[in-house]
């Protein structure tokens, strides 16, 4: 399937299956482990035209229909159903990587054929990826900063719940109160709100502890940041104590000649390594007919793997 190239330098693939990609021990969880906030927002798992998708599989693809311009180049769960091989000429690719095109049955029962690999996500993958935002962007909210009742006209700042996009999903952007509901929950009283975003994007029942006043914001804010900072502190410190342990004592000639041992010092954990940083590429737009909806109806048979392999450097 893969084919036999003489070259030492034949491109890779990448084999997904389930939850794992082959050819490394990398699973969908790692983007999550390696992230960090005191290293910017979680990148994007690697998404390109090397991954070759198993039909059967759980994924997230892109919506990528010029006739839709709300909804164009969001992710959308579905089940990958197909393969299919395509010419150079079709694939307009001249390289050793077989040219594959995907058939893609979204959840809403929306087809799309023709989807390039680097359209389509795992969906355990997209899911840690989602997860790791919501933890990056998230704030220390209490019940008694969101006790009162926000009026309309307030300005605020709301979190941007969309797991479509997760370029902006999670973020807390700038608006104003529209309206607002009142509802009791477990015993207590729960507020939702119509926010309206400055960037135009607006959403119409947006729990209470989503939604900050500009002041409260502000604060949490700079909380997170003197936090994320002082993290950053604790860990110079524990690379400079695991330094320190390595450097040769000043006096431990002396104490050799007097026929002194000294103790052995023991290192401190080192921290943890950056996370992957990967970037996601804008696709060709595929033959499609209507938006799909993003509520995920999954059919009875699902196929995953937990199984890890290693492929050779050979791909």
């Amino acid at each position: 399937f893969f084919g036999k190239s003489s070259s030492k330098n034949a491109p890779k693939v990448t084999l997904c299956l389930g939850n794992y990609k082959i050819d490394s021990a990398y699973s969908a969880e790692d983007n999550r482990k390696r992230s960090s906030d005191t290293l910017g927002p979680p990148k994007a798992p690697d998404v390109n035209n090397r991954n070759i998708f198993i039909p059967g599989l759980r994924v997230y693809a892109r919506w990528l229909d010029e006739d839709d311009p709300d909804s164009y180049g969001a992710w959308y769960p579905g089940y990958l159903t197909a393969a299919t091989a395509v010419t150079e000429e079709e694939g307009n690719d001249t390289s050793d990587i077989p040219n594959l095109r995907y058939h893609i049955k979204f959840d809403d029962g929306v087809d799309v054929t023709n989807q390039k690999g680097k359209d389509i996500m795992m969906h355990e993958e997209y899911r840690s990826w989602i997860q790791s935002l919501e933890d990056y962007h998230a704030l220390a909210v209490t019940r008694s900063i969101v006790s009162k009742r926000l009026t309309k006209g307030t300005k605020v700042f709301a979190k941007f719940i969309d797991e479509s996009d997760p370029e902006t999903h999670g973020q807390w952007l700038a608006g104003t109160i529209i309206g607002s509901k009142v509802s009791n929950r477990i015993s207590q009283l729960r507020y939702s709100y119509h926010v309206l975003f400055y960037n135009g994007d607006q959403d119409e029942d947006l729990s209470d502890v989503y939604v900050l006043e500009e002041g409260s914001y502000h604060h949490l804010a700079q909380q997170k940041i003197e936090n994320r900072n002082k993290r950053q502190r604790t860990s110079c410190g524990l690379d400079f104590l695991c330094g320190a342990a390595h450097i040769t004592s000043p006096i431990k000639s002396k104490a050799a000649d007097n026929n002194f041992v000294s103790p052995k010092g023991r290192d401190a954990t080192e921290s943890a390594s950056e996370p992957m940083a990967v970037q996601t590429n804008i696709a060709d737009k595929p033959n499609i007919t209507s938006a799909p909806n993003p509520v995920a109806v999954p059919p009875s048979n699902t196929v995953s793997s937990n199984v890890v392999l290693q492929s050779t450097d050979g791909g």
